[in-house]
This record gives C-alpha cells, structure tokens and sequence, in this order.
C-alpha cells in the first residue's frame, strides 16, 4: 500500500510580514491553555488537502501548476485580530481578497480534478495565529489583543506543502507555483 501525506496549498507570507506578526502577538505565547503559532509557520491556506498518496501528489501538482498559469499577481493585506468559534484566534486580511479567493477556488478545483474529496468547506481569508489546547475560550482573548499594524504584501505565487505532524509540527515545500505575470484565461 502506497504511504500516504498529509498536504495542503498556501500562499506564504514573505519573512518580513512573518516577524511582524509574531512580534506584536508575542504576548499571547504566555496565556495558560494556548498554542501559538510559531512566526516561521505562518501561512494563508488555499485547500487542505488531506492525507493524498505520491501519485496523487505528482497528479495535483500537474494541475495546481495550471491554476497558477490563470492568476495574476495580487496584494493582501494583514488586518484584524478575530476568531473561529471559542478555540482558533486569526488575523483577517483586506486587499485583493477576491483574487485570493479565485486562487483557492482554482486549488480546490485542481485537487478535485485529482481525485481528492474536498468536501464543501468555506474557504475563509486568514492567518492563523493560535488555538486553544484546552477549555480555554478565545473570545475574551481578541477584545484584550491589539491588532497588529496591517502589512502588505504581493502574492507572486503559493506553495503544495507536506505537513509532519508531531510535538513540533514541521512544514515541507513539496512544489512552488510562481504566478506569472501574464495569465493565460480559464
């Protein structure tokens, strides 16, 4: 039986942005019941793909290629502190949100063209920032956190990566995308 990965697309965020981010919400690496996400990690998830086999990869990878070849560069812009529920803190994002949108639209569509059950999930623009390991409810966490100051950035391509699960997660860049500055239309 063919082992299989755990993978999803994401569009990373550049090093800059990274430190940013994880500087202004330092503070909420000491509360009781969180886990935070490490800087290095940060990222804007277009589809998770789930645990795929390296045929389906290589299959994926083929078509994620094509969904990059139909978008055009694009800026985002990090935003404000929010939440998912009571357990998951993110920053929300402003820019060219619709591209990113159409960009996550495209992954999913190529991994179903692969084979994959995506499912219906609602694709939602942010950066996961942290989540509570614990009965820890996260609402009173985002009225007490300041935002950080917005960075912007151009997305110029996104990236299949392979998660390692375990104490500490690791991420690998299994292929990168670039998106070309002239776009051939779907």
């Amino acid at each position: 039986m063919a082992t299989a990965m755990r993978v999803f697309v994401a569009v990373e965020l550049p090093d800059d942005v990274k430190r940013h981010i994880g500087q202004s919400v330092e503070s909420l690496g000491s509360t009781p019941g969180l886990s935070v996400v490490k800087p290095h990690r940060m990222h804007v998830t277009l589809a998770f793909l789930g645990d795929v086999t390296q045929q389906t990869v290589a299959n994926v990878t083929t078509r994620l290629g094509r969904a990059a070849n139909r978008t055009a560069p694009f800026e985002l812009t990090t935003d404000q502190i929010g939440r998912f529920g009571s357990r998951v803190l993110y920053l929300s994002l402003t820019g060219d949100t619709d591209q990113l949108r159409r960009l996550s639209d495209r992954t999913v569509a190529a991994a179903a063209r692969a084979g994959i059950d995506m499912g219906a999930d609602k694709f939602r623009p942010h950066i996961t920032l942290a989540r509570a390991r614990s009965k820890l409810d996260v609402r009173e966490l985002v009225a007490a956190t300041e935002s950080p100051k917005p960075r912007s950035w151009n997305v110029t391509s996104f990236t299949l990566i392979r998660s390692h699960l375990g104490a500490d997660p690791r991420y690998e860049s299994l292929a990168v995308f670039p998106l070309p500055t002239t776009t051939l239309h779907a």
